[in-house]
This record gives structure tokens, sequence and C-alpha cells, in this order.
């Protein structure tokens, strides 16, 4: 391996091992162009470093030379070396319009003005095929702590150390404190054998001691949990127990991820959109972090697109960028709205509707 005194540039094109594709090779030098990278000269080049220039170096290769793009090339590169900041909303700015690169429309990045209702981005294919687009993302730290923080508390007073049996309960929403009291009144008054309800907002269930691994192994869901909880969506879950014999019990306690944490940033670019009335709108969602979300969305969506006939579409994308340097990949979703007052442009209408696929880019040429 090259020393730390040989250029950065030569030390991650010696480590890389393989020979780079046409896309790779304009995404490593896409890196490099970066104000301020010459600045990040790690001491070590393992494949997380390596990683790391083809996540950055993909977008803004396929951003190509794009002027308006230069302010958040800038944040990124001194965010690289750590002379400055950028935020998850630069970063979800630079993967939509990447994005709109990939299906072939000119961008401009639109730099936002006191008092003026401009949109994140514009995306044109033609005169006559244009775009605004706002970029939000799922709003997933906060509302995951507040489940995780119920989980937590409910846990804390249903100790499995205060039981005799086993106690599972499925939450629709462990934020929501009211349907926690609920869930300890319950457990209270069960004994084994019994279960409460409040259909679609909470199950509990106690269990007889000699249960136990019943409550403990992997077909837990296809025995107990109700009917109205899908299995398959997003969950949090926390457990205790008592450590001894086969009849120690359980308290097992899971809240699925609300529904409104997927909406509420699509609902706020939606009710107050920043754009052009005479332009489609479209609104791009970073759901990175959030497990499910394209499935999850759509469904949701359908009881909010009739009101919002100012919205022409929702693109839903996350960077699937696992570390490494041979292939990089974006999830992407386009939902039409068609209670529209204006359709989204051809040349995003010919893509799947409404139907999760893969935006994929080989790195290596072998």
């Amino acid at each position: 391996m090259a020393d730390r005194n040989t250029p950065l540039k030569d030390r991650v094109r010696a480590a890389i091992g393989h020979e780079l594709s046409e896309i790779g090779e304009e995404a490593f030098e896409a890196f490099f162009d970066l104000p301020g990278v010459e600045d990040w000269n790690p001491e070590n080049l393992y494949l997380r470093e390596i990683s790391t220039v083809f996540d950055f170096g993909l977008p803004f290769a396929l951003i190509g030379d794009t002027p308006s793009a230069n302010e958040l090339r800038e944040k990124i590169g001194g965010s690289i070396s750590g002379s400055r900041e950028a935020t998850k909303g630069d970063w979800g700015e630079i993967l939509a319009g990447a994005l709109m690169r990939h299906f072939q429309a000119n961008i401009e990045f639109i730099k936002r003005e006191k008092n003026k209702r401009t949109p994140d981005l514009s995306a044109e294919w033609s005169s006559e095929s244009v775009l605004d687009i706002e970029v939000t993302a799922a709003e997933t730290l906060e509302i995951h702590q507040k489940v995780q923080t119920g989980l937590a508390d409910l846990s804390e007073v249903i100790r499995a150390s205060d039981r005799d049996w086993n106690i599972i309960a499925y939450i629709r929403d462990a934020s929501d404190h009211s349907f926690l009291n609920e869930v300890l009144d319950a457990v209270v008054q069960l004994s084994p054998g019994e279960f409460a309800e409040d259909h679609d907002k909470w199950m509990v269930r106690a269990l007889e001691p000699d249960q136990r691994e019943e409550v403990v192994g992997g077909k837990i869901e296809e025995l107990f949990a109700p009917a109205w909880w899908p299995a398959s969506e997003p969950s949090f879950f926390a457990s205790s127990t008592v450590i001894g014999g086969q009849h120690s019990p359980v308290v097992r306690l899971g809240s699925l991820i609300p529904d409104v944490s997927y909406i509420n940033p699509i609902r706020r670019k939606a009710e107050r959109p920043q754009r052009d009335s005479s332009k489609p709108y479209l609104i791009a969602v970073d759901v990175m972090e959030f497990m499910g979300a394209h499935q999850r969305v759509r469904k949701q969506l359908s009881d909010w697109l009739p009101l919002w006939d100012v919205v022409s579409g929702i693109m839903l994308f996350d960077a699937r960028f696992w570390i490494g340097s041979r292939k990089k990949e974006w999830r992407v979703s386009i939902l039409r709205n068609p209670h529209a007052k204006l359709p989204l442009p051809n040349e995003l209408l010919d893509l799947p509707d409404g139907e999760e696929f893969p935006v994929e880019f080989e790195l290596s040429k072998s």
C-alpha cells in the first residue's frame, strides 16, 4: 500500500484493487474534484474509506458540470475534509438531482430567496417538459425514539421479575401514552389463558408459565399476534425475562412505527407547495432510514392524493450505497397522482408506476 506521503488520489487508486468502469472512473474523478477533498487524507485506506470515494463521487458524476451545484459541491467537500457542515437536506437534494440527471433531465438547484416560494430544484427535458421538485425526508429519528421510549417505559413497569406468567402485548403506536396506560390496566387484570384487546390499537395476552418456549420462539407472531397486526411491516420490540428454569416468565412488548411518520413530511410539502403554479410539481422523499417505506407509503397515500391536486407525483428514493467500490444502487418508486391538475412529464410517466425499481451502477469492469 502506498504510504501517506503519496498523493491521496494515487493512494486511493492503488487501494481500489480492480479496474473501474466508465461510470466508476467518472465517480472517482468527481470525488477528487470536490473542493477541500485534498485535505481529507485518512491515515488508512480500508474498504470503508474507498467506499466513501464512490458514495460521494457517483452522485456528483451524474450531476456533472451543472453550475448551480457548485455551492453543494463546496458543502459536501468541506464536510468530507471537516472544514464545514452539510445537512441531511443538502444530501437529499444532491441525490434527487442525481436521479433526475440519470433520467436524462437538465437540472438546476435553486437557491432559496426570502419571501419567494421556490422549489429546491427544477428538471427540464424540453421547453414543454419541465418539473419543479421539493425534497424532504421521512421523519425517522424522532418518532423512532418516541416509540422506543414508550416501549422501554412500559417494560420497566411490567417487569418479568414481578410476573408469575408470560405477557405478550402488541401496540399500534407505543408513542401514544393512552395506549400504554390501557395496556398496563389490562395486564393487571389478566390471568393466564386470558387476553384483552382494543381492536386495531392494542392487544395483550397472558400465557401459562409452561408456554415460555413459545413466547421466545421464532413463530411467536404466527401463534399470538392479533389479526390486525401486519407482521411484515417495520416494528420495535422490548423484552424482559428472568434467568432461570424453563418456566421463567417473559414479557414481550411490540409496537409498529406510526404511519404518520411517513406522511407528515410529504403533507407539509403538499399543503405548502414551493413551486411555479404553471409547472408540474414532484415531492422527492429520501426514505433511506425507513425500512419498508416504499410499500407503506404507497398504501397510505391513496387517501391523501385526492386532497393534493397541486402534487403531480411523489418520488421515494433510498441510496443503498453498501460499503464497497464495485456497485452502488438506488431503490426508487414514482407514485403518480391521478387527481393532479398537471401530470408528471412523459419522461417520468415512462418509468414503472408506483412500483419500486432499482437504479444500478456498476463501478467495476470485472
